[in-house]
Parts: structure tokens; C-alpha cells; sequence
């Protein structure tokens, strides 16, 4: 995905600005002003990994600098893209897609929130767990809270016990500190 994005600010080398029509409807103009792409969105986001998250008749998707929609508007959320994926959301359940709409996890978690640039934290059965950007479950969901720190850590809570975990390398994965009376996992 590196080379379309290099490739699309080759194209269209202009930072594209949202703007709104008397009407409530978003449309794109360039630094100069020019209309680029017509009032059309009920909402916009940015433009981000040369995508712009748009919403038409309720439903997001996704459309290229040119206009193009890239991805049709049938999700309910899609986050903005990160290293080529984003978070989706359709009937309350979430999954992730990339930025040609293909589907890397089914929409089956109750949550899903990017951390660590290709990590995720994701809510199953009411419990979070972390994955990688495959889906490969990297922490299973079995820990009430997870608060994201710094350096690839987390803090996880788990029967009334908190500790610290260390994501960074999978053979340092376990409890590197003990708080409350926290066990080793």
C-alpha cells in the first residue's frame, strides 16, 4: 500500500480541504480554493494514507483524492487508515479492513482500538484482549481493563489485581511488574 499512497501524492500532489454547501453536504476544494470534489457527503474526515473516510445516506466508506470512491458507503464506522488498515463497524460489531475493502477480521468483536501502530486492542465477551494487524492474538481477552502505556506496555486488570506487560518481544511477554498482588501470567 506504501507504493499507492506515494503514488497518489505523485498524482495529486495539493493538500485537499473538506468544505460544506449551504445544503450540509461535504465536498473537497485544494489549497487554491478550486473545487476538486463535488458537495456530495453528509460528513468528511481528512484525507489520511490517501483515503478520505466520507458518509452518504447514513453509511461510510472510503474515496481516493480524484473522487473516487474506493470503498462503498456500507459501513456503519471505518476509522481513519493506519499502515493500511482501518477499523470497521457494522450491527455493533467490529473488525478491520484495508484500503481496498478487503476484510482482515470479520466484524465479530465488541470494540477495537489501534495502539502501538499495528497492534490492537480488542473487547470479546465483554474481556479485552491485544492482536496483531492478521488477527493473531497476541494477549488473549481475558483481563477486565487494559490501559495502553509507553514503550509497548500495558497495564492489565484482572480480578481486582494489576500488573504491567511488556509487548514489545514475544518472549517478554509476561508480567514484568507486580502491583496489588498481581501473578505472573
Amino acid at each position: 500500500f506504501v507504493d499507492q499512497v506515494q503514488q497518489e501524492i505523485n498524482w495529486y500532489d495539493k493538500w485537499l480541504l473538506p468544505i460544506v454547501d449551504k445544503n450540509g453536504l461535504f465536498g473537497f476544494m485544494d489549497e487554491e480554493g478550486n473545487k476538486i470534489i463535488d458537495y456530495a457527503y453528509e460528513e468528511v474526515s481528512d484525507f489520511h494514507e490517501g483515503l478520505a473516510i466520507v458518509m452518504d445516506n447514513g453509511k461510510f466508506g472510503a474515496i481516493s483524492p480524484s473522487g473516487e470512491r474506493v470503498i462503498d458507503c456500507k459501513y456503519d464506522v471505518i476509522s481513519d487508515f493506519h499502515h493500511g488498515r482501518a477499523i470497521f463497524s457494522i450491527n455493533e460489531k467490529y473488525g478491520l479492513i484495508d484500503r481496498n475493502d478487503h476484510i482482515i477480521l470479520q466484524a465479530k468483536y465488541d470494540d477495537i482500538q489501534s495502539v502501538f501502530d499495528t497492534l490492537f486492542l480488542f473487547m470479546e465477551n465483554s474481556l479485552y484482549g491485544i492482536m496483531d494487524s492478521k488477527g493473531e492474538v497476541i494477549l488473549a481477552p481475558i483481563y477486565g481493563d487494559v490501559n495502553v502505556l509507553k514503550d509497548n506496555k500495558v497495564k492489565v486488570f484482572m480480578d481486582n489485581k494489576t500488573g504491567i506487560i511488556n509487548l514489545l518481544i514475544k518472549s517478554s511477554r509476561r508480567l514484568i511488574g507486580m502491583i496489588n498482588g498481581f501473578y505472573q501470567l
